[in-house]
């Protein structure tokens, strides 16, 4: 399984989770792809707390709000984190 995280850092230079893909076998048709997630106009996942936290607990993919307004927001870093888990029973 993995996990690319996209954080940003605004005016205030804190950083802010933008965007989490989770790779893994689609189990079915709900699976979105991730570049369809980023593609889209709306926020996903927002309003789940596990999905907003810079960790691995929520295995699904999520998109802040803050990227529907991405020009606007006076970015000057941007961090993209990849990282492989081997799950084992």
């Amino acid at each position: 399984m993995y996990f690319c995280f996209l954080l940003i850092s605004c005016l205030d230079h804190e950083w802010h989770l933008a965007f989490k893909a989770v790779a893994v076998i689609a189990t079915s048709p709900s699976d979105f792809n991730p570049f369809q997630i980023w593609q889209s106009p709306v926020a996903y996942n927002e309003d789940i707390l596990e999905a907003r936290q810079l960790t691995t607990v929520f295995p699904g993919h999520y998109k802040s709000s803050k990227t529907l307004s991405w020009n606007s927001l006076d970015i000057n870093k941007v961090s993209r984190v990849i990282i492989q888990l081997e799950i084992t029973d």
